[in-house]
């Protein structure tokens, strides 16, 4: 695995859930938010590669591995309910339970695989994806109207994308000793901002696309002759939602790894367990969600990162003892 494969891993895996989610709020605030995140993101990553821990979580003695164990809960339910947000690849047809216990079955089956050959495996297909999706914005550009850019739409709740936003800090648990950045990664910043921002944008311009990017897809026309690229934009989707849930199932497996279970049992139990709250179609509350993410997501990670940084710079500051 190499930085370049797992920033495609992490970007593919936050490219459906954040297109689908940004595609009815305002561009202002996609854009902000998004910053926000990735500032965040830079911040956590630049500590793990100081820290040089393969696990953001946290540390040591029993204590440690409680909540090493709430993190990998949350994980789970995290993973339950963006599994139940795959129907918005196919949003003209019911396909709750059948599709999200498909991909989950295909989850567990890549967890088995291991890690390291599922971001290898999503990482051949990004490049495919990024020209899709780059194919299907320039073609619905030609039908966005500018002035109604100036028209926000109408107000939307903006927690459950604050909830997707969560998905790139698991991939935190790519982490291996030696994956190591030289160099800002500026692409993969950049289309972490464009993708669900010109989403959003076309959204708003193209008009019936009532906030929707797969509606959105309905009116776009190719060089005149082609039309109805849905079975395109579901494929797009799927792909991208079948990634978020491999990124959630490979951190679970990680965590629980690290808790004594052999590589690829973690990622299977934290599928099935998803599966079986399938059966519970409810959602839960998106503030709940967020405000756990926040906490096992963000805050616990950066204090695990600081502490590690800290007692590393304590270990390299102290005066080696004189022999004899």
């Amino acid at each position: 695995m190499t930085p370049r494969q797992r920033n495609a891993f992490v970007l593919t895996a936050t490219s459906a859930p954040a297109i689908t989610v940004a595609s009815g709020l305002p561009w202002p605030w996609v854009l902000s938010l998004s910053l926000l995140c990735l500032s965040l993101l830079i911040g956590l990553y630049s500590l793990q590669e100081r820290a040089g821990t393969p696990l953001p979580g946290a540390r040591g003695g029993m204590f440690g591995k409680s909540l090493l164990l709430l993190q990998t809960v949350f994980c789970t339910v995290l993973l339950w309910q963006l599994a139940l947000g795959t129907d918005s690849a196919f949003p003209d047809e019911a396909t709750v339970p059948f599709v999200p216990l498909t991909l989950l079955c295909v989850c567990a089956y890549a967890s088995f695989r291991g890690r390291r050959a599922c971001v290898r495996a999503v990482a051949v297909l990004f490049l495919l994806l990024m020209t899709l999706y780059a194919f299907i914005f320039f073609f619905a550009a030609q039908k966005a109207e500018l002035r109604r850019l100036l028209t926000l739409p109408e107000e939307r709740s903006l927690l459950p994308y604050g909830v997707v936003l969560l998905v790139p800090f698991y991939g935190l648990y790519l982490y291996e000793p030696g994956l190591s950045h030289k160099k800002f990664p500026t692409v993969s910043a950049a289309l972490f901002l464009l993708l669900p921002l010109l989403a959003s944008l076309l959204c708003a311009a193209v008009a019936g696309s009532g906030g929707s990017f797969y509606t959105m897809a309905k009116s776009v026309e190719v060089l005149s002759f082609a039309q109805r690229i849905e079975p395109l934009v579901s494929v797009l989707l799927t792909v991208g939602w079948f990634s978020a849930l491999c990124l959630l199932s490979l951190s679970a497996d990680r965590m629980l790894g690290a808790l004594g279970l052999k590589e690829g049992v973690g990622g299977a139990l934290s599928c099935l367990a998803a599966g079986l709250g399938l059966l519970w179609k409810k959602p839960l509350s998106p503030g709940f969600l967020l405000g756990s993410g926040a906490v096992f997501c963000v805050l616990l990670p950066l204090l695990t990162q600081c502490f590690v940084v800290r007692k590393k710079g304590k270990n390299f500051l102290k005066k080696p003892e004189k022999n004899g």
